[in-house]
């Protein structure tokens, strides 16, 4: 029998854990003139309900680690 190991089993451990933003606080973001400098990179694949931000990148985490480069 064998073990499958997950998909993330062979990307590298993580080297810092980051914040959780609130959906108000990130809203409240968006909606401010001149913050260009901030993307919103959504990790889901189709499992979202409702919908996604306008203006965000939908790149799935298990692809994300190869596509980092074009951001």
């Amino acid at each position: 029998m064998t073990t499958e190991k997950p998909w993330h089993a062979e990307f590298p451990e993580p080297k810092a854990e980051a914040a959780i933003m609130p959906r108000n606080r990130v809203m409240q973001m968006l909606s401010l003139r001149g913050v260009a400098s901030l993307l919103v990179i959504d990790l889901r694949r189709m499992d979202f309900e409702g919908g996604c931000l306008r203006g965000s990148l939908n790149i799935p985490a298990q692809g994300f680690w190869w596509n980092r480069g074009m951001l």
